[in-house]
């Protein structure tokens, strides 16, 4: 599963949260709003909803988000309970209608500066998804170092291997971190396309042929 980091400002203390991919995609939706509808989410985030109800209910049971209204609403944990993370988070998710308000809980408060989100564990489907959005961005990355061989074999003409890895992993290092065996499969992969091919007797010399 894919994670990454957040760092809050927008609560009484600055909180860090490791978080999954879907976890990430949703507490960056309130950098632009401190509330949305459970519709709003659906469309922007373009996950299923029974996915982004269960991964709202987990934020919701740590009290990091509210729902609003109704009779939906889990009964919040008492202060201190939410003082650490519930990880068997599995509970049984209420159907919440598109029109329900999820909203930043801007008076979050806990123990620890530092939290692991993504240990609260959730039901197959969420994690199936996140396992889809995990391999929808690799292959996205995929066609991103393509694209930056071949401008720079453009460039170039003829290069080395580690040459061209070593300027492919500087012209993405803004964006992302190739990973070295990644990048070989992808010039591989140009070779199969008659972009590139090694120079004879050269193995390790690659040259462009578009």
């Amino acid at each position: 599963m894919s994670k990454g980091e957040l760092t809050t400002n927008c609560f009484q203390k600055k909180y860090t949260f490791t978080a999954s991919t879907v976890q990430m995609a949703l507490l960056l939706m309130f950098n632009e709003s401190v509330e949305y509808t459970i519709g709003m989410l659906v469309e922007n985030l373009k996950l299923k909803k029974e996915v982004l109800v269960q991964v709202v209910q987990a934020l919701v049971k740590i009290q990091l988000l509210k729902l609003v209204g109704g009779d939906f609403v889990r009964k919040s944990p008492s202060t201190e309970s939410s003082s650490s993370i519930d990880k068997d988070f599995n509970g049984e998710t209420p159907d919440l209608p598109d029109g329900t308000i999820i909203r930043l809980n801007t008076s979050f408060s806990n123990k620890k500066l530092k939290t692991d989100l993504s240990k609260m564990v959730l039901r197959t489907e969420v994690r199936q998804e996140q396992e889809q959005i995990h391999k929808n961005i690799e292959e996205d990355r995929k066609m991103v170092i393509q694209a930056a061989i071949v401008r720079i074999m453009k460039m170039r003409k003829q290069l080395k291997h580690q040459q061209l890895v070593s300027e492919v992993l500087q012209q993405l290092s803004s964006r992302f971190q190739p990973k070295v065996p990644v990048i070989k499969k992808c010039i591989e992969l140009l070779i199969e396309k008659e972009y590139l091919r090694r120079v004879e007797d050269e193995n390790d010399v690659y040259k462009y042929l578009v």
